[in-house]
């Protein structure tokens, strides 16, 4: 289970958030001592083999895994041990329980939440964990869909916004972004080896700073075409807020994963980050004192 991001829940577009990453395969949320929120992303280190870690006692295996503290383990706690309302587990079911009775203010502001501790009781199982697996789903491995222009229907708005993601490859339902902190120690830059770890997670890096990418499908993703992408809940209440805003003018996602070389994007795979972090300079107490530039960064994943 591979921490992604942690965010706090004090407006309606924070909990639609939650709704939106919940939309995704092998991605859960734990509500931490009821006030902070963390995406978990699951699917087994690629170091992992059924003897351990095939990394284990060489200096290639991060600083994050070489200093764990097993005896705190915060894993354990959330994950095999009988649930506590300090340490909540989301499924999309449990948070739709949750979130149906939080109450806002005519600003969309969160005025109430309800108490973990009395809902707790309320909250469905969720299924073990199964085996781990190294496998990622086929993303294009879904049925055709109908075109919403060939229905013979008048098109609201958003249907006549959606006619310009044509041909689209469904991007935004099929990875997930997670901007990350400018690198400020030697501990950054293991973190960023620790997490391109686990298939399907990579780094993206750009003028305006990193970006952990992970590939995953919406649920509600229902093809993927030559015409284009079809979302089951398009039009519906149901669909988040967060998905009725993208734009396919200038799209974010098309710029950086339907070009081939952007100009200002390139992904970052772990033999790229090895040659990165040679031209970080350190002081005695692991603070970076000078970091590679963007046109360094850049040359190098052009390479290969």
């Amino acid at each position: 289970m591979l921490p992604l991001h942690d965010f706090q829940m004090t407006t309606l577009m924070d909990v639609d958030y939650a709704r939106y990453v919940l939309n995704f395969e092998r991605i859960e949320l734990a509500l931490l001592q009821g006030q902070k929120w963390r995406i978990h992303y699951q699917m087994k280190c690629s170091h992992l083999s059924p003897k351990g870690c095939e990394l284990h006692g060489s200096d290639k295996k991060p600083m994050v895994c070489t200093d764990y503290n097993p005896y705190q383990c915060f894993y354990k706690r959330i994950f095999h041990s009988d649930e506590q309302p300090s340490y909540v587990r989301f499924n999309a079911e449990r948070f739709n329980i949750f979130a149906n009775q939080i109450e806002f203010d005519e600003h969309r502001r969160i005025v109430n939440m309800p108490d973990i501790s009395t809902l707790f009781g309320e909250l469905p199982l969720i299924e073990p964990i199964p085996e781990p697996t190294d496998s990622l789903p086929d993303f294009l491995s879904v049925s055709e869909a109908n075109n919403h222009s060939d229905r013979g229907l008048p098109m609201n708005e958003e249907e006549l916004r959606a006619q310009s993601c044509k041909g689209c490859s469904a991007w935004c339902c099929t990875r997930l972004l997670f901007p990350q902190p400018v690198p400020q120690w030697l501990s950054s830059i293991d973190h960023q080896r620790f997490l391109l770890g686990f298939p399907g997670v990579s780094l993206g890096y750009s003028s305006t700073g990193w970006t952990v990418i992970v590939q995953s499908r919406c649920r509600h993703l229902r093809a993927i075409t030559r015409d284009g992408s079809a979302c089951a809940i398009f039009g519906q209440d149901e669909r988040p807020i967060t998905c009725r805003q993208l734009s396919a003018i200038g799209c974010a996602y098309r710029y950086r994963f339907e070009q081939k070389n952007p100009p200002d994007f390139v992904h970052v795979d772990a033999h790229h980050l090895e040659e990165i972090a040679t031209l970080y300079r350190f002081d005695t107490h692991g603070a970076i004192v000078n970091a590679p530039s963007a046109s360094e960064i850049r040359a190098i994943c052009l390479q290969t």
